[in-house]
């Protein structure tokens, strides 16, 4: 979760306005992202386990770390 609150408090420090909804919605989603990659890998056959240490291992939970943290950037009004 650090991924998602460092950010934050970077842009806060820089006099950017950040969101805490957004703050909020980036937790929720670096949360469910192990069980969402988790029951993405059992469906789709991988080889392997499905475990948390596999979805680390086979990437599939990347996206959802990335999305989770790149949404405390977008900015709340355009400008």
């Amino acid at each position: 979760p650090l991924l998602a609150i460092a950010p934050y408090f970077i842009l806060k420090r820089f006099r950017q306005e950040v969101s805490l909804k957004k703050l909020l919605v980036s937790l929720l989603i670096f949360a469910a992202s192990v069980p969402i990659s988790i029951f993405l890998l059992g469906m789709l056959d991988h080889p392997g386990s499905d475990n948390a240490i596999h979805t680390i291992k086979s990437g599939m939970i990347i996206p959802f770390l990335v999305f989770g943290t790149g949404l405390v950037f977008i900015p709340a009004k355009s400008t």
